[in-house]
Parts: structure tokens; C-alpha cells; sequence
């Protein structure tokens, strides 16, 4: 969104303090010469995507003619209070009249996790502060609930085997689902399988992948499930012995 062109359809909350007034400066609100505006109808960021593997924070800063650095400071609790909380350079030397857009990725995170997060303007040896601290909450991870390797009908012809699995991800869309078997000692094979929810259980998928191989029963076969989320990448291995 270009917050320019369109904050007169935003209810945008914008946070001044006269410069000459900052004494204490990790303690300051933001200056005038770095206004930091939202981007959506309150908080003064936006959390634009959120998965486990990084969650995006979007935020405009006015350099009103300074040069700025600006940073995002999170952690699992307030961050003021953490003793060492994580922080991303978001962007560096910032400067112009102009309203930049900025976007910063907060990596390393765990699923079904509430961070905090604020942003922090650096001029020199001086650091503001946004006023608040706002809160994000990440996806919940997928779990394989099952994964079998079975004999299936197959159209009239002799039953055939296949790979089965059922995977939960706690409402949170299916991107990819992989498998990768290998009877014996023959050839690794991988393919992105097909997958239908379960009606009756809508969190929940199935995946049955027919196999070409028709090993001889107590046959191992190493079989991995891969499955990909918002929630992040979900890997399962195991030898299952054919039937």
C-alpha cells in the first residue's frame, strides 16, 4: 500500500516529540524528525506475513532530512525488560524528506509463539523509541499422525502397495507434501504426492502414493514424509516392513 497516496483513508496515528526535549534517549518517544506512520488502521506496523520460518514487519519512516538507521527489537516477552532480546537491521541511512517503506524479517522462530516486537530509529549515538510494543502470534506446526506402507485396490487388477499417511495442521493449508521411499537397497524415489482433506476432520489431510515396486512381504522400506506450512517444513522418517 502506498501509505502516501492513501493517508487520507488510514487512520493513521503518528507520534511526535520535540527534539530539543530528549534527555534520556532510550527512553524517548520518536522524534519528529523520524515519524514512523501506520500502515494499517492502528498499530504503527504491519505484520504482513507470519510463518515459523519469518515473519515480516512493514513500517514507513520519515527522515524529515536526518539520516537514520532503524532496527526491530523482539523477543517472547516486552523487550525493554528482556536482558538480551533479538534485533534485526531493518534498513541504514535513511534520509531525505521523503516517506520510506521498509520491511524487516524476524527469523529463528517457534510455531503456535507470541513474540513483541518494536521499532527503534538510530540517529548517531542516539536510539528512539515507538511508543507500545505490539505482538504477533505464529502458526502452529503440522504433525504426522500416521505414515504406513499398505496394500490398496487397484481397478480390478491384483491390489497394489502404496505409501499412506494422515498429517494434522491445526488449520493451517498444506503448500507441499513430499515423500521419498526406498525398497531394499533398490533406488531412492521421491515425488510431490497428492493430498485430500479429510471431511470429517477438516485439519487433517491423507496422502496415499501407489509405488511401482512389489517387494516380497518383510521387505523394509525406508519411507520419509516431508510436509510443508505456513507452520514451517514437517519431516518424518521411518523403515516400515511391507505386508
Amino acid at each position: 500500500m502506498d501509505n502516501v497516496r492513501h493517508l487520507a483513508a488510514l487512520a493513521i496515528f503518528t507520534w511526535t516529540l520535540s527534539l530539543g526535549s530528549v534527555a534520556a534517549a532510550e527512553s524517548s518517544p520518536l522524534s519528529p524528525a523520524w515519524i514512523v506512520q501506520a500502515q494499517t488502521d492502528s498499530p504503527p506496523c504491519s505484520v504482513d506475513t507470519n510463518d515459523v520460518n519469518g515473519t515480516t514487519i512493514s513500517y514507513t519512516v520519515q527522515p524529515n532530512g536526518a539520516t537514520v538507521d532503524t532496527w526491530l527489537i523482539w523477543d517472547k516477552a516486552d523487550p525493554n525488560n528482556s536482558p538480551s532480546p533479538q534485533r534485526v537491521l531493518v534498513a541504514s541511512g535513511l534520509s531525505g524528506k521523503n516517506p520510506i517503506n521498509v520491511r524487516g524479517v524476524l527469523t529463528g522462530l517457534s510455531p503456535s509463539t507470541t513474540y513483541y516486537f518494536q521499532v527503534r530509529l538510530v540517529s548517531g549515538t542516539t536510539t528512539y523509541k515507538t511508543p507500545g510494543i505490539q505482538s504477533f502470534t505464529t502458526p502452529p506446526q503440522a504433525a504426522v499422525l500416521k505414515m504406513e506402507v499398505a496394500n490398496i485396490a487397484n481397478s480390478g487388477q491384483p491390489k497394489r502397495l502404496a505409501i499412506r499417511a494422515t498429517v494434522d495442521t491445526f488449520g493451517v493449508p498444506i503448500q507441499k507434501w513430499s515423500l521419498a521411499w526406498q525398497v531394499g537397497t533398490m533406488a531412492l524415489k521421491t515425488v510431490q504426492a497428492q493430498f485430500v482433506q479429510k471431511p470429517a476432520q477438516p485439519t487433517q489431510y491423507d496422502v496415499t502414493q501407489p509405488i511401482e515396486e512389489t517387494p516380497a512381504a518383510g521387505t523394509s522400506i525406508s519411507v520419509t514424509s516431508e510436509t510443508t506450512t505456513a507452520g514451517g517444513l514437517v519431516k518424518k522418517w521411518g523403515v516400515i516392513v511391507s505386508p
